[in-house]
C-alpha cells in the first residue's frame, strides 16, 4: 500500500461533500491510527507529508481552517447501480501473456542481475533529477527519500532485490549520496555527469578545461543552495536545541488541543507541541501576506512571534528572534531564537 492510499484509508471516514478534512482532525485520526508519519514516511509531520504528495492531495484555507483535500477520488457506486454481470464476463479470464519486468519484478527477491541493477541505477538517477528540476526545484539536486520512493513506484520501479530504497542506494556511494537535513533523507547523484545525460546524453567535456581552483569554488558556492519556504518556521529561524525549545514551551503553556507524549520510549515526547507551533507559524504568515493582524512582528535587528500557546492564566506566549549572524549552507536562517516571554 502505498503513502497515499494509507492517509486516504485514514481519512475517508471523515471526508466531506468536497473530499476535505480539516488538517486538526486528520492529525488527531492519524494519532488514533498508531501511524508514526516520521517513520512511516521521513516527515517531521503531516502538513510536510501532504505537501510531498501533491499529486494526492492538496491544502486549503477556509475560513481561517486548514483542510487536507483529497485529489483523484473515485465515486461510489451505490447497489443499485450495479449491473448484473454479463455473459462475457462470467467467463473465465483467458490467460495473457505478461511481458516480464526484470528490473520492478526479479525472480529471486534475494538478488539481482547487472542488468537490473543497472536499469534501476539509471530510474532513480532520472527521477532524482526530475524531482530536483522540476517537481521541488533545489540548485543541490536534492530528492526527499519519501518523495522519491513514490514517484518510482508510480513508474513501476517498486523492487531493489528485497531491499529498502535507503540500502539499495547505499550499495553504489559513487553514484548516489544520502544525507539528512531538518530530519528528512535526501537523495543526490554524485555523478557530475548525471545532469546532462538525463537532459539525453553527455555533452563532450571541453578540449581546454576550467582550473581546478574555479570548479571546487563553484561547487562550494552551489551546495550552499537551499530553497527555503517562508511558511517553515525552521527556515525562518535557527533553534540550535529545537527539543530544548519544545520542551521550555511545553513547560510554559496550558495543553490546548496538543499534550505531551507520554511512553518513556518515544524519541519525541513533544512532537505535538511541534506540530502547533510549526502549525500556527504558517497561519501566521498567511496573514502577514494578506496584511491582516498576524502576531508577527519584524525589526532591523530582531522579530518576534506570537505561538499561539497560552500560559494557565491565559496570558499570551511570545517567541522572540535576533539576527542570525553566523550562517553557513544549512544554517543560513535570517533569524536566531533568543527566548519565549509572557505578556505582562
Amino acid at each position: 500500500m502505498t503513502a497515499s492510499e494509507k492517509l486516504y484509508d485514514i481519512f475517508s471516514p471523515a471526508l466531506d461533500s468536497e473530499n476535505r478534512i480539516s488538517l486538526a482532525d486528520a492529525e488527531q485520526r492519524v494519532s488514533e491510527a498508531g501511524l508514526n508519519i516520521e517513520e512511516e514516511f521521513g516527515f517531521d509531520n503531516l502538513q510536510d507529508t501532504i505537501e510531498e504528495l501533491d499529486n494526492h492531495f492538496v491544502l486549503e484555507e477556509v475560513d481561517g481552517t486548514t483542510y487536507i483535500k483529497c485529489l483523484n477520488v473515485q465515486p461510489q457506486v451505490s447497489p443499485e447501480e450495479e449491473l448484473p454481470p454479463t455473459v462475457e464476463d462470467e467467463k473465465p479470464a483467458e490467460k495473457e501473456e505478461v511481458e516480464e519486468q526484470p528490473a520492478t519484478t526479479p525472480a529471486s527477491t534475494q538478488a539481482l542481475t547487472s542488468k537490473q541493477k543497472k536499469y534501476i541505477i539509471n530510474k532513480i538517477k532520472l527521477t532524482i533529477y526530475n524531482i530536483s528540476k522540476n517537481i521541488r526545484p533545489n540548485a543541490e539536486g536534492l530528492a526527499a527519500i519519501p518523495l522519491l520512493g513514490i514517484k518510482l513506484r508510480e513508474h513501476g520501479v517498486s523492487d531493489f532485490g528485497g531491499k529498502k530504497l535507503t540500502e539499495f542506494m547505499n550499495e553504489f556511494p559513487d553514484k548516489f549520496e544520502i544525507i539528512t537535513r531538518d530530519g528528512t533523507l535526501y537523495a543526490h547523484v554524485v555523478e557530475k555527469k548525471a545532469e546532462k545525460e538525463a537532459e539525453g546524453g553527455a555533452v563532450a567535456q571541453s578540449s581546454s578545461p576550467q582550473p581546478q581552483m574555479a570548479t571546487a569554488a563553484t561547487k562550494s558556492f552551489t551546495e550552499t543552495k537551499k530553497h527555503i519556504s517562508m511558511y517553515k518556521l525552521l527556515d525562518f529561524a535557527l533553534f540550535p536545541n529545537y527539543a530544548s525549545v519544545l520542551e521550555q514551551l511545553a513547560e510554559m503553556a496550558e495543553a490546548d488541543g496538543w499534550f505531551v507524549l507520554t511512553d518513556p520510549d518515544d524519541p519525541q515526547p513533544y512532537y505535538m507541541v511541534d506540530l502547533k507551533l510549526r502549525h500556527n507559524f504558517a497561519l501566521a504568515v498567511e496573514q502577514y501576506k494578506k496584511g491582516e493582524d498576524s502576531g508577527i512582528t519584524i525589526g532591523l535587528d530582531q522579530a518576534s512571534f506570537i505561538t499561539g500557546f497560552h500560559t494557565a492564566e491565559g496570558k499570551q506566549i511570545t517567541a522572540h528572534f535576533v539576527t542570525n549572524r553566523l550562517r553557513d549552507g544549512i544554517n543560513c536562517q535570517s533569524w536566531l531564537f533568543d527566548s519565549f516571554t509572557v505578556e505582562e
